[in-house]
């Protein structure tokens, strides 16, 4: 956890070095046209989604492939019928989780909208 942790501050340091730079080299004309808070609003949750990404979801989907190499390799000797039917169940899991993911994505980008404006509202106060 520490090692992951970690290299996850050290990439979201990074990301925001990078984003800062680029913000600085922008034209004036973007400027005028995009407000602070929407950019500080997405710049931070873009950041911070994958900060945890970096130190959650890649050590879970690690752990995640060797347990499933695991239970299906135990599954499979000690009943390989059975097994069979446990699995069919899994492509039902993705399918759902895939569609709820979908339907959260428009939600999540309308709260960054929502945040970027308030940002700008209590920056010009």
């Amino acid at each position: 956890m520490y090692t992951s942790d970690s290299l996850s501050h050290k990439v979201s340091y990074d990301l925001r070095t990078f984003l800062y730079d680029k913000l600085q080299h922008l034209s004036f004309a973007f400027h005028d046209t995009e407000h602070t808070g929407n950019l500080m609003s997405k710049a931070t949750a873009d950041v911070e989604q994958v900060r945890r990404f970096v130190s959650l979801g890649m050590v879970r989907s690690l752990d995640v492939a060797i347990r499933l190499v695991a239970i299906t390799s135990i599954l499979a000797f000690l009943n390989w019928k059975l097994a069979l039917i446990s699995l069919a169940f899994a492509p039902l899991t993705v399918l759902q989780s895939t569609v709820v993911l979908r339907k959260l994505r428009p939600m999540w980008l309308r709260v960054q909208e929502i945040m970027g404006e308030s940002v700008t509202i209590l920056q010009g106060i």
